[in-house]
């Protein structure tokens, strides 16, 4: 992993923690990932700083892309201008979110098709990104390469063969990449 790095910054990794939609992975699977990853890049990363957001996941979308926003933005700030202190509702102080591709999206109980598109929470962030004080950045999704043991986009690989790669990971691990 290489990341640029900008002097005194800090990232905050703050993964949402909590119950879990049936078929998701289990809430104990996830922190002991992230624990794994907090030990793994600690020494290569120290402007890491981990915490965990305790929340049940709504399941909402676009909606709820913009409450984790909220959850997350910049709180009190100094005017310099004003001279006084403003004061946001902010919590946690990020300066910009990652929003992943179909976040906190859901399945009609219908039909059993997406509820939300692929890339609707991404847009819905980037339309109020200014308006909340949060820059929204994206990715597509990653998964793993067996050839190299490296990782590839989603959208080159097609979605069949990540998400069969995705779903051998999750049963065993080693087996992810062959």
């Amino acid at each position: 992993m290489r990341l640029p790095t900008v002097q005194g910054s800090i990232l905050l990794v703050h993964p949402t923690c909590g119950p879990t939609q049936p078929g998701d992975i289990d809430g104990l699977v996830r922190i002991q990932t992230y624990e794994a990853l907090k030990e793994e890049t600690k020494q290569e990363f120290p402007m890491f700083r981990w915490a965990y957001l305790p929340y049940s996941m709504k399941m909402a979308g676009p909606r709820e892309a913009i409450q984790h926003m909220i959850i997350r933005k910049p709180g009190a700030h100094w005017d310099p201008e004003a001279k006084t202190l403003s004061s946001d509702f902010g919590n946690y102080g990020a300066t910009h979110f990652i929003i992943g591709r179909d976040m906190a999206g859901t399945k009609s109980t219908i039909d059993g098709e997406d509820f939300y598109g692929p890339y609707d929470a991404q847009e819905t962030g980037k339309k109020y990104s200014a308006e909340l004080g949060v820059t929204v950045t994206h990715y597509e999704n990653m998964v793993g390469r067996r050839r190299d043991r490296g990782y590839d986009d989603q959208q080159r690989l097609g979605k069949a063969r990540s998400t069969g790669i995705y779903r051998r990971m999750l049963d065993d691990p080693r087996d992810a990449f062959g």
